[in-house]
C-alpha cells in the first residue's frame, strides 16, 4: 500500500537581534494625589444622602429632587415637527454645580427653594452624553420637591472597621496605599511588555500554519461568547451571530497573538528557559483554589484535555517575557 500525508509543520523563526529591542521603562510610583482621588472615591461611595429640613434655597453641592416634564425641540424640517412628545419625570435628582450637570440647570436651579416651579430652556452641545438630547435645545417645566445634602462618612478607626478587618485608620490607608502601588505597577509592567512583544511581532515576520491560526481564533471568540454569556445573552441569540463575519474579525488580532507566542516559544528555547515542577504545582493549587475544585480532581482533569501541557507553555513564555522586560526595559 502507497499513500502519501500532508503536514503543517512550525516555520523556521530567526529572531536574530531580538535581544537588542528596547522598551520604555514605566514609572510606576504611585505619588499622593493618586492615593488621595481613590481615597476620596472610597469615602464618596459610602457618603449617604440626608434630607434639609431648614427652610433654605438651593446651593452648590446640593441635591434637588425635583418633578419635570420636558419637551424636546427637534428643530425645523423634522418628521416630527418643532417638538417631540413631551416627557416626564417624577423622582429626579440633580447635583447643583456638580461638572455633570449642565451648567444652564444649574443655573435655573440655583437658590430655589422646595414647592417652587419654573420653566427655562437648556441647549445641550452636539458631544452630549445622552445622544437623545445632544444638541437639541429641551424646554423644562420643573418643580423642587426636596433638597439633600451628602454626608461624606469620617475617615477614622470606625470606617476603617466598616470597610474590613483593619482596626486603625492608618493599617486601611496602608494596605490600601500597597494594593494600588502593586495594581498600578502590575498594569503599567503589563503595557510595556505587550509593546515588547508588539516590537517583537513587528519586526519579525513568518507565516504560521493555517490549523494554529484558526484554534488561535476559537480560543478568542470562546473568551468572548463566555463574557457575552455573563452578561446575559442565550444561547439562542448567540446561534444567530455571524460566525463567518466573527472569525474574519478576529483574524489579525489571532495573527499577532499566535506569531507572539511563537517569537516567546523560540526565545525561551535559545535561552534555556523552562518552568520547573515546582511552579507548575504552584500554578495548580491557585487554579484549584480558583475554581473551588481539589487539586488531583483538577489535574486529572488537566491531564486528560492537554491542560496542563498548555498552563506549562504559558508560563513559561511570562516567565521568558519577565526575563526580557527585566534586561530590555530602560
Amino acid at each position: 500500500m502507497r499513500f502519501q500525508a500532508a503536514f503543517e509543520v512550525l516555520p523556521a523563526i530567526d529572531i536574530t537581534g531580538y535581544d537588542q529591542i528596547k522598551v520604555d521603562r514605566p514609572n510606576t510610583t504611585l505619588d499622593d494625589a493618586e492615593f488621595e482621588a481613590e481615597l476620596a472615591h472610597i469615602r464618596e461611595s459610602h457618603a449617604i444622602m440626608e434630607p434639609v429640613e431648614e427652610d433654605r434655597p438651593l446651593v452648590d453641592g446640593d441635591f434637588a429632587q425635583i418633578r419635570f416634564t420636558e419637551l424636546v425641540h427637534t428643530g425645523e424640517g423634522s418628521a416630527e415637527g418643532e417638538a417631540a412628545k413631551p416627557i416626564e419625570g417624577d423622582d429626579a435628582t440633580v447635583e447643583i454645580g456638580a461638572p455633570s450637570t449642565v451648567e444652564a440647570f444649574t443655573a435655573a436651579l440655583r437658590g430655589a427653594k422646595v414647592g417652587q416651579q419654573m420653566q427655562f430652556e437648556v441647549s445641550y452641545p452636539q458631544d452630549f452624553t445622552e445622544k437623545r438630547l445632544a444638541g437639541k435645545t429641551v424646554a423644562y417645566d420643573v418643580e423642587v420637591r426636596g433638597i439633600c445634602k451628602k454626608i461624606l462618612p469620617e475617615l477614622d478607626d470606625a470606617f476603617a472597621k466598616q470597610m474590613g478587618e483593619y482596626e486603625t485608620i492608618d493599617v486601611l490607608k496602608d494596605k490600601l496605599r500597597e494594593h494600588m502601588a502593586n495594581d498600578k505597577r502590575r498594569r503599567l509592567e503589563s503595557e510595556a511588555k505587550d509593546k515588547l512583544i508588539g516590537s517583537f511581532v513587528e519586526r519579525f515576520q513568518f507565516p504560521v500554519p493555517e490549523s494554529l491560526l484558526q484554534q488561535q481564533i476559537d480560543a478568542r471568540l470562546d473568551h468572548g461568547l463566555r463574557a457575552l454569556a455573563a452578561q446575559g445573552m442565550t444561547t439562542e441569540q448567540m446561534r444567530n451571530l455571524d460566525f463567518t463575519r466573527l472569525r474574519a474579525a478576529q483574524r489579525d488580532s489571532a495573527l499577532n497573538e499566535l506569531r507572539g507566542s511563537l517569537i516567546l516559544d523560540r526565545i525561551a528555547a535559545i535561552e534555556n528557559i523552562e518552568v520547573g515542577d515546582e511552579e507548575m504545582e504552584t500554578q495548580l493549587q491557585l487554579l484549584a483554589y480558583q475554581a473551588r475544585e481539589p487539586l488531583e480532581v483538577l489535574r486529572k482533569r488537566l491531564t486528560g484535555d492537554g491542560g496542563l501541557t498548555r498552563i506549562r507553555e504559558q508560563l513559561r513564555r511570562e516567565k521568558t517575557m519577565d526575563r526580557l522586560f527585566d534586561r530590555l526595559a530602560a
